[in-house]
């Protein structure tokens, strides 16, 4: 059983004991683990998360279309998780989250499948954009910080008489 949880990380085994602090989408994509690789090396631990994770997001955002029994919660489950193959178990925590904090928009009163595949995917372009696209551009900056690199621009001095040559101004009457 030892060989079995060294595969998964040790974000992941905070994760399913309960802590998600300190979890950002940096951290979640480098020391999370990815959800097949969870649900191979322990399901039942894996499938009781997700389950308790989303059973807590029903009941949290209090739609008014939303799932309404075990069975429906299981094959919700069972069909976020097939669907997004490449998130990490952390990410999934992360969309929650993010579905509780407003996120990715308002969800009408409807807490369905089809608006937690809409979120996941909000969340994959999130991650292309910001985590992805870093790593094959870690010399990539999306946001501009100019302190020391932006050329100092020179004063021009302009005269009265300049300006009217320009046409910028009429001449005095």
């Amino acid at each position: 059983m030892a060989s079995r949880t060294s595969s998964i990380t040790g974000r992941t085994q905070l994760l399913l004991g309960g802590d998600s602090r300190n979890l950002t989408p940096q951290n979640a994509w480098h020391e999370g683990t990815n959800i097949r690789k969870a649900l191979r090396l322990h399901p039942q631990a894996t499938r009781a998360w997700f389950l308790a994770e989303l059973g807590k997001l029903i009941k949290f955002v209090d739609a008014t279309k939303t799932i309404q029994d075990d069975e429906e919660l299981k094959e919700t489950a069972r069909a976020l998780m097939e669907e997004n193959p490449d998130f990490k178990l952390e990410e999934f925590a992360l969309v929650f989250e993010g579905i509780k904090r407003n996120k990715f928009g308002p969800m009408y009163g409807r807490l369905k499948l089809g608006e937690l595949l809409d979120c996941c995917r909000q969340w994959s372009g999130t991650r292309a954009e910001r985590i992805l696209e870093r790593q094959h551009r870690p010399d990539h900056d999306p946001y501009q910080r100019h302190s020391g690199t932006r050329e100092e621009r020179k004063a021009i001095l302009v005269t009265v008489e300049d300006l009217i040559d320009l046409g910028q101004i009429k001449p005095p009457e």
